[in-house]
């Protein structure tokens, strides 16, 4: 509880300093000052500091927040007008790079694929990752060393081409990263590696390569939490140095729950059937006769991955609801290309109802 009132002090903190800010429109070709969504400005003017709303596009080449464009203090937005309609791609390097000391930052609603490395990074602290759509990229989706991101409703899938090294997140080195509701999966390696005081809450990684979840420490003292998540049909299930608690782990190739050195293994669903919805299409729901419903603690984060804020006692990322199969779409995943007939965005942080 005390880890999630600091992070949405820290969210609030950003919002009140940037409101007073001009917000400045960005577009993929524009040429103005950015003070209309008429007058857009081009996507490689940006500085440190302030609200930039990105209009739909295609942003082609590397998007770069530099420490020497960000005076001291500095708070900057960087967000998609419509969730996944600004799309960085074609870079052949990383998509979005906070490269150096860029103060706080946060990044919001992209899509960001088919760039050659990574689809995300950061050397700042203090960065937020949310609502992102990071898929297809050469090495990792999501790549940071040494700091302390928190990454929050993102879609990271099909990254990478190597077993070891091309993760869905890699947070390496990181002391205090969080990674909370978000959907991780079909990556070349681990689906989320991650190292000391870490928070790993509320997400579902599936059909990963290696690892679903990979929290890796030295350090006895740590204070690492992976909890409330549902991690199915990876090459492996959790292992950590961290509490793992509430986990659904069922499924997967080989190990299920591993705890390493100094981990500390609570109570957790990792043997036999969780009772999902349609876990074949990608519906990992709890239905009415689940035994992981009513068996867990209450979560770090109040809610589940849809933000609900009742404080249920489920085990994995969802609060048991009544859902109304035939209301779902056939499978919860993006269908043909953008701009196909047939293409289709399900919202997959959206209550069936």
């Amino acid at each position: 509880m005390i880890k999630y009132i600091a992070l949405m002090l820290s969210v609030l903190i950003v919002s009140a300093w940037v409101y007073g800010a001009p917000l400045k429109y960005v577009s993929p070709d524009g040429t103005g000052d950015g003070s209309t969504k008429e007058t857009s400005m081009n996507w490689r003017a940006i500085r440190g500091g302030g609200e930039y709303e990105f209009l739909a596009g295609r942003y082609i080449g590397q998007i770069t927040l530099r420490a020497e464009q960000c005076p001291p203090g500095t708070q900057t937005i960087l967000r998609s007008e419509t969730r996944y309609d600004a799309i960085i791609c074609g870079s052949e390097t990383t998509g979005l790079y906070v490269k150096g000391d860029c103060g706080e930052v946060t990044v919001d609603g992209f899509t960001i694929g088919f760039n050659s490395r990574f689809g995300l990074r950061t050397d700042a602290m203090g960065t937020i990752f949310k609502n992102c759509r990071v898929h297809h990229n050469g090495m990792s989706g999501i790549y940071t060393q040494f700091v302390d991101p928190w990454i929050d409703a993102c879609l990271v899938e099909y990254n990478g081409s190597h077993r070891q090294w091309d993760h869905g997140m890699y947070l390496g080195y990181s002391d205090g990263a969080k990674v909370t509701r978000c959907i991780v999966r079909m990556n070349s390696s681990c689906g989320i590696t991650c190292a000391i005081n870490s928070l790993v809450e509320n997400n579902i990684v599936v059909d990963n390569k290696y690892w679903g979840i990979l929290v890796k420490s030295e350090d006895p003292n740590h204070n690492s939490i992976v909890s409330h998540n549902t991690v199915c049909r990876n090459g492996h299930g959790i292992r950590a140095d961290a509490l793992i608690q509430d986990n659904i782990s069922v499924n997967n190739v080989g190990e299920q729950i591993s705890v390493r050195n100094h981990g500390v293994r609570g109570i957790n669903f990792d043997i036999g059937d969780a009772r999902f919805v349609d876990s074949e299409n990608g519906w990992y729901y709890l239905k009415a006769d689940s035994p992981c419903i009513g068996t867990g603690i209450p979560r770090t984060i109040p809610g589940d991955l849809f933000g609900n804020t009742t404080i249920p006692t489920d085990m994995g990322c969802y609060r048991y609801r009544e859902i109304d199969v035939s209301k779902l779409p056939d499978y919860a995943y993006f269908s043909s290309f953008e701009g196909a007939n047939n293409y289709r965005k399900p919202n997959l942080w959206q209550v069936p109802e």
